[in-house]
């Protein structure tokens, strides 16, 4: 009798330790599963952290871009400005009718008024 205890207690033992196998089977893939979604969100994340480091670097481009083209802008008016300026000082020998008797135009003075004719005395 006692040698079918022992086949019992084997037997017990077994299927226990077969039980406990299943188990860790079974948390091992659900580690694996885990460790793929982990995988899969990180993936996810490189790919969207890129996609942002590549928006910056446009963003960076168009800033520079945009600095440019208001340097080049501010170059420009100031050269109108100074051309506006020599025009003015070059028609400042012509005086209209009206303006006889006034100072005559400074650089420097800006005048904001229209298109006039100009008359010339004889």
């Amino acid at each position: 009798m006692e040698n079918l205890q022992w086949v019992d207690s084997g037997t017990r033992q077994v299927n226990d330790a077969g039980h406990a196998m299943e188990e860790i089977v079974s948390s091992i893939r659900q580690v694996a599963e885990i460790m793929s979604e982990i995988s899969r969100a990180s993936v996810e994340q490189s790919s969207g952290v890129q996609q942002v480091s590549q928006a910056v670097i446009a963003m960076d481009r168009d800033t520079e871009h945009n600095r440019d083209f208001v340097a080049e802008s501010a170059r420009a008016a100031v050269q109108l400005r100074e051309q506006a300026d020599h025009l003015a000082e070059t028609l400042a020998f012509f005086q209209l009718e009206e303006q006889k008797g006034t100072a005559p135009y400074r650089a420097g003075q800006h005048h904001a008024r229209g298109p006039e004719l100009l008359t010339i005395a004889a």
